[in-house]
This record gives structure tokens, sequence and C-alpha cells, in this order.
């Protein structure tokens, strides 16, 4: 039986990216069954572009007026109807075979979530390099150093039964970030979640590349979560 594939893309003021990000997954070589825009109240001009891709990919718009990344993700899914959830980001790019080989992973019946991991389009030399060694790397010591491996927000899938399980993207008096909250949920549920380097996505490194003090707070919150810069989504 088919899998129902839904994409979901949590956006704030995504003016500047939101249009190349839905370009790239319009031209997947697997079609997403349905792709959930969820504005979090962005004051640009972010929905009216989005509104451009309705005859173009199978989307729909909502809305969360709850500002964060963990209502607006958590409403997302919540609305979607797919078997299978990918989670991206609005200033994500993909290669055209991203969505097939992430989710063909769940082939095995066993596997409840998986993620790749993702290479910077945007900044220096210095951001292309350090996002080819820091998931390797990741991939040894996070688990070492917080006890579960990690799925990364731009680039995560889910089957929906276990969001269900878990409750989502909900845990009372949580202080982790997004990516690591799920991951952690993952974890604790001891169900099979996995990490493949067969479905790397591109996303922009302006998060943490705006100047060193930024950065190595977004490196100290994979130690702590406290360093993890505010953001809305």
């Amino acid at each position: 039986m088919k899998l129902k594939i839904s994409v979901i893309i949590p956006c704030f003021n995504e003016e500047k990216y939101i249009e190349d990000c839905l370009i790239s997954l319009s031209k997947q070589n697997l079609h997403p069954d349905e792709v959930i825009v969820c504005d979090n109240a962005s004051t640009d001009s972010t929905v009216k572009i989005v509104k451009k891709f309705q005859n173009v990919l199978p989307l729909r718009i909502i809305h969360q007026p709850q500002k964060g990344i963990i209502p607006t993700v958590e409403k997302a899914w919540r609305e979607s109807t797919g078997d299978i959830i990918v989670r991206t980001d609005a200033d994500a790019r993909f290669p055209v075979d991203w969505l097939k080989n992430l989710t063909a992973h769940f082939d095995d019946q066993s596997l409840m979530a998986c993620g790749g991991n993702w290479l910077s389009w945007d900044g220096g030399i210095f951001a292309k390099v350090l996002m080819r060694i820091a998931f390797p790397v990741g991939g040894v010591f996070f688990p070492i150093i917080r006890g579960f491996r990690l799925l990364v927000g731009p680039n995560m899938a889910f089957r929906r039964s276990i969001l269900k399980k878990i409750n989502g993207f909900i845990l009372e008096k949580s202080t982790l970030p997004e990516d690591q909250l799920i991951s952690f949920k993952l974890n604790q549920a001891k169900v099979k979640y996995k990490f493949f380097y067969d479905c790397p996505n591109y996303h922009s490194s302006r998060g943490w590349n705006k100047d060193i003090p930024t950065f190595c707070r977004y490196v100290f919150s994979s130690v702590n979560p406290k360093f993890y810069p505010e953001k809305s989504v």
C-alpha cells in the first residue's frame, strides 16, 4: 500500500527564501501528496508568495498566531493527513531525489522516524566545510553527550502513528530546541529511528553564520540547550 506523504513547512517572514524552497519541492521526482505551509503571523509577503504555488503543488496554507517554532510545527503536523510527515524549513532547497530517498527508508516497517544531513547553500567556505564535517562528528559525539541520536529540523520524517503515540512536539516544561525535543521523545519511547546520509538537502546557514558569538551558542547548545539562540520559527 502506498503511503501518503505530507510535507510541512513552518515559516515566519520568509519572503526571501520561500519561493526557491517551493520551486525545488515542485521538481521532486517523487511528488508529495500534500504540502502544508504553516505561517506564524508573518508581516511580509510570505503568504502572498506561497499562494502563487497553489496550482503547482498540492498546497494548503494554515495559520498559527501563537509565536514559536514548536506551536507552528505542532499545528502543521496535526492538520496534515499523511501517513508519513516530512518536516523541513522555508529556507531549504532540495536535490530532485531528496523526498524519494528520505521516505524510501520507511519500506522498513519497523522504522518510526528518520532524517538526513544538510549542507549549506549560502555563507562562505567556512560554513560549507563546517557542514560537511558537523554531522559525522555530531553523529559520534551527540549520543555520548546527550544520550540520544539527533534528527535535524530541516530534514526529518515521521510515521503519523509515532507522532500520535508520543504526543508530537509537546513536552511539559521542556527547554529543548524543537529537533532535540522530538529526538529525545523518540529515544524515550524506545522506538527505531535512524539518521541516513543518502537524503541530504541544502539549507541556509544564516542562523548561526552571523557572527562568532552566535555560532558558538549553536555549538554549545549541543551540550546544554540553554545556549540555543531564541528564534520564532
